[in-house]
Formats: structure tokens, C-alpha cells, sequence
């Protein structure tokens, strides 16, 4: 499930979301779960 809001044209942020998308769970992209909003 693709739950990332878009709020900056910024390649980490893809990345994260890439990450996330990927795995399904939240580990090293702790911070950037912080630093964006996410939706479960």
C-alpha cells in the first residue's frame, strides 16, 4: 500500500517512500516517518 503524501519534490522522499513501499514496515526510515506525514 502506497501511503505517502507528496509534500516536497525531494528524492529522499521517494526514496523513503520506495523503501517503505518495498518492505511494508517502517525501520530505518524512522526519521523520515517523522519528518513526513504518513498514512497507514
Amino acid at each position: 500500500m502506497f501511503f505517502c503524501y507528496i509534500t516536497d519534490n525531494d528524492i529522499t522522499f521517494v526514496s523513503g517512500c520506495r523503501v517503505i513501499f518495498l518492505n511494508g514496515t517502517i525501520s530505518e526510515t524512522n526519521e523520515w516517518y517523522h519528518r513526513y506525514t504518513s498514512v497507514w
